[in-house]
């Protein structure tokens, strides 16, 4: 049963990530867990960061062509140079597009993720993590995004991290986020391993095959104890 899980607007939901969306105080870090075509990308775009409408954003589209929904956002290139500020667009938002060929994409990716080390202060948005972190033939900075999320939030570092499925993540996607955003999971062992994600009870884990499309449920334990909700984002 889900009654005891409440429905709560995304407008509220925001209002308790930006009271914590805080890299030297909280664990600043976001994993979100859908099938493909959820909305996972829509709800970073729309949701997620217009709670920090000022920040500095790298987002790391790594599908060829681009991924429809970041259209008309940012400022799209291949290369980030040292200090980058506002951009041509007048935003501080970069649209990394990843170059054609393996291994060209492979080293550009890395000088990308080194240069977001050195510089601190950025806001890293991966909505398809796994071509970033999985081996062969998928890039494998699975160990460079570990380090981004292990060790950034120190220098104001915030990752968010998208995925399909738990099968492929990253450890830290899995045990190093400070919320997390999970949408519907039809599979009994995947809705076991969301549920241990975020120290759900056995109980409650049903929700996961009750949430229609686009619905997502919501955690964190900021203030000790699970806070959880279920939350929707329309579209415009």
């Amino acid at each position: 049963m889900t009654t005891n899980i409440p429905n709560v607007p995304f407008t509220e939901v925001a209002k308790r990530i930006r009271r914590f969306w805080r890299p030297l105080e909280y664990n600043p870090h976001k994993g979100l867990f859908a099938p493909t075509r959820s909305g996972k990308s829509y709800l970073i775009r729309h949701g997620l960061l217009s709670i920090v409408p000022n920040a500095r954003v790298v987002l790391i589209d790594v599908k060829p062509g681009g991924e429809p929904t970041w259209n008309g956002w940012g400022n799209q290139v291949t290369e980030l140079s040292p200090g980058f500020g506002r951009g041509p667009d007048g935003t501080y938002n970069y649209r990394v597009m990843l170059l054609p060929g393996h291994e060209q994409g492979k080293n550009q990716i890395e000088r990308i993720l080194d240069m977001i080390l050195s510089e601190g202060e950025t806001i890293v948005v991966m909505d398809d993590s796994r071509k970033i972190t999985a081996h062969a033939p998928q890039l494998g900075f699975s160990n460079h995004v570990d380090e981004l999320i292990t060790d950034g939030a120190g220098i104001g570092i915030s990752v968010i991290l998208a995925a399909n499925s738990t099968v492929w993540s990253t450890p830290t996607l899995r045990d190093g986020c400070g919320m997390y955003l999970m949408g519907h999971a039809s599979n009994e062992v995947q809705r076991a391993e969301y549920g241990k994600i975020i120290g759900l009870p056995k109980d409650k884990r049903n929700v996961f095959s009750t949430l229609p499309r686009r619905h997502f449920l919501y955690s964190d334990q900021y203030d000790g104890d699970l806070k959880l909700a279920i939350t929707y984002l329309p579209k415009e």
